[in-house]
């Protein structure tokens, strides 16, 4: 790959990277504006804004042509960035086990049921909260053990897990399978949309997170960025907006966010950080190249010299015979 090509798509990188910062700034701004002025007088509910949904899929739309013409092959990240990802891993991993272990411990000895719940607790919705919480507990071990991993190696690299890093992603799909089972039943959607997206791109950043770190598959640097860039939009937004729901002390407020918590902005967060360090050690890349293009290597310096050498010896010689002569 030319060097001016790695710097133009370093470069676009760091301006999708931006792309996603702003969207998150943005949703964040409209939601909290809009949401109270969409408030039904009769029955206290919340429609659906077009405008925030429009904004959403434009987003989603420019993100996606601009991550298209990245044809990145698998980059590892490693140096310092690999220190940023390595934060980020425990910093989601951690949380992912305090909450998890959080309700667990609540629901045993308050018997208050963590969010989602169910108008009515059937056997399947009992196994589904048990299994969550129990993966959300085992993917948090296995991000903090990732994590360290890479620290241990200085790099990421394809295999550095296979089976285990699925319990992220195990985790997810068991709270997407428990709003579907039980939050929908009783709440309306206009009230849940955001959950709901924040769900399905959280769902599927982890799984292809899980494909990078495990080497499954093609590897497609620019799929797991459109992925990252959108999680951390969405994951970072969405906590947000129901922290500062729940400062303006209004109950209903607070609830259209009410599936939004710690984990979801601590891997928004993690998003981020890992959407900088491909950005970084792309152009890394470059630099690498560029010291490349101006030290010789060593059997070039071999060679030089041999070659040195040997007109020294010819010099020699030829001088000998002149004076012989």
């Amino acid at each position: 790959m030319e060097k001016n090509d790695i710097q133009k798509k370093a470069s676009r990188m760091r301006l999708i990277i931006w792309l996603g910062v702003i969207a998150s700034v943005v949703i964040f701004a409209l939601r909290v504006v809009l949401l109270p002025m969409v408030r039904a007088l009769d029955t206290g509910r919340f429609s659906i804004r077009g405008l925030v949904v429009c904004l959403v899929l434009v987003f989603f739309g420019v993100l996606a042509m601009r991550v298209r013409g990245l044809r990145l092959s698998r980059v590892e990240i490693s140096g310092r960035y690999s220190v940023w990802l390595t934060c980020g891993l425990c910093i989601a991993g951690g949380s992912m086990v305090v909450t998890c272990l959080w309700d667990l411990v609540n629901w045993w000895l308050t018997g208050n049921i963590p969010a989602p719940v169910a108008a009515e607790m059937t056997s399947l919705t009992w196994a589904s909260l048990l299994l969550s919480l129990a993966f959300g507990v085992l993917g948090g071990v296995v991000l903090v053990w990732l994590g360290l991993r890479i620290t241990g190696e200085g790099a990421t690299r394809a295999g550095m897990a296979a089976w285990s890093v699925l319990a992220p992603v195990l985790w997810m799909w068991f709270r997407l399978f428990r709003y579907e089972m039980s939050y929908v039943s009783v709440t309306n959607l206009s009230e849940s949309f955001y959950d709901f997206a924040l769900f399905i791109v959280e769902l599927l950043f982890l799984f292809q997170f899980a494909r990078y770190v495990s080497g499954v598959g093609k590897p497609n640097t620019g799929s797991l960025l459109f992925y990252a860039v959108a999680m951390a939009a969405f994951g970072i937004s969405g906590p947000l907006v129901r922290v500062c729901t729940y400062l303006l002390d209004d109950g209903g407020l607070y609830m259209t966010g009410g599936l939004s918590g710690l984990p979801d902005l601590a891997i928004g967060v993690l998003a981020l950080v890992l959407s900088c360090a491909l950005a970084g050690s792309v152009r890394n890349a470059k630099d690498k190249e560029e010291e490349e293009l101006y030290q010789p290597s060593d059997m070039g310096l071999l060679f030089s010299l041999e070659d040195l050498l040997s007109s020294d010896a010819q010099r020699a010689s030829s001088e000998e015979g002149d004076s012989q002569q």
